[in-house]
């Protein structure tokens, strides 16, 4: 049993940190630029903000790697260092959980590559595959409990982080933002992921749980309510609901059998 598993199982509910890089931006994150560069040019400042989510009781606590893929880095030059960059964003923060004196889950974030896959963009399946298994061999070699697949919109580019993960081995959550109309921004409603990835964990069974996250943040409890009482219909695994702002994000596990 993962680390995940184990706590949820213990807890019930878990409290995740806040968003790494909206929280970077007072710290002096400039526009434009790359947090994850802060793994290198200010790793203080990622264990300051690490710290601060450890001491206000974060379970969870989600690696400075969003857009750690080449897709992402090379509009800064660093697509180069891919897996550098995320072994050293899962090192930090790892080292702080190993101070903390309790247990906290390390979650390797993942985000969009930033690219359409084809036929609406020029980004292959197979190239999203590679470029996620790049990223996550960094932050499995740095040490995280899971791979935290966030933020998505496409169901194919879910796909591509999944088996990614599955060939890195690595267990994972899958998260997608939904709008105020309740869909993603490419248009899928909560109850077809809920019901994709229920098949397709019939047969994948690394997943440790999925998730909805909602913009924007007004109104967020009804926003965040809606679609996640709609997969609750269908999804038997634990949920995570994450209001897009600086609010704390939770991880609600289904009771669903």
């Amino acid at each position: 049993m993962n680390k995940l598993n184990k706590l949820l199982k213990e807890k019930g509910i878990l409290l995740a940190d806040g968003a790494t890089g909206t929280n970077l931006i007072p710290m002096g994150l400039d526009s434009g630029q790359a947090p994850e560069a802060w793994n290198f040019d200010h790793i203080d400042r990622i264990q300051k903000l690490h710290q601060s989510f450890i001491d206000a009781g974060s379970d969870i606590l989600v690696t400075n790697s969003f857009g750690g893929t080449a897709r992402r880095l090379h509009l800064h030059d660093l697509h180069d260092r891919v897996v550098e960059i995320n072994k050293a964003a899962a090192e930090i923060a790892g080292d702080l959980v190993a101070k903390s004196g309790r247990e906290i889950v390390v979650a390797g974030s993942v985000g969009p590559t930033g690219d359409l896959l084809v036929p609406l963009g020029e980004l292959t399946y197979e190239g999203a595959v590679e470029a996620f298994e790049e990223q996550m061999t960094g932050l499995k070699q740095g040490g995280v409990d899971v791979a935290w697949i966030e933020t998505m919109s496409s169901p194919e580019e879910i796909d591509a982080a999944i088996e990614a993960a599955n060939k890195v081995g690595l267990d994972y959550v899958v998260t997608a933002s939904f709008d105020t109309a309740g869909n993603t921004m490419m248009g899928h409603s909560p109850s077809a992921f809920a019901g994709r990835w229920l098949r397709r964990t019939r047969v994948q069974r690394r997943l440790v749980q999925t998730a909805a996250s909602a913009r924007p943040i007004c109104w967020w409890p009804q926003l965040i309510w809606s679609p996640m009482q709609t997969a609750f219909l269908l999804w038997p695994k634990p949920m995570r609901a994450s209001p897009k702002s600086q609010a704390t994000k939770w991880c609600i596990p289904a009771h669903l059998s």
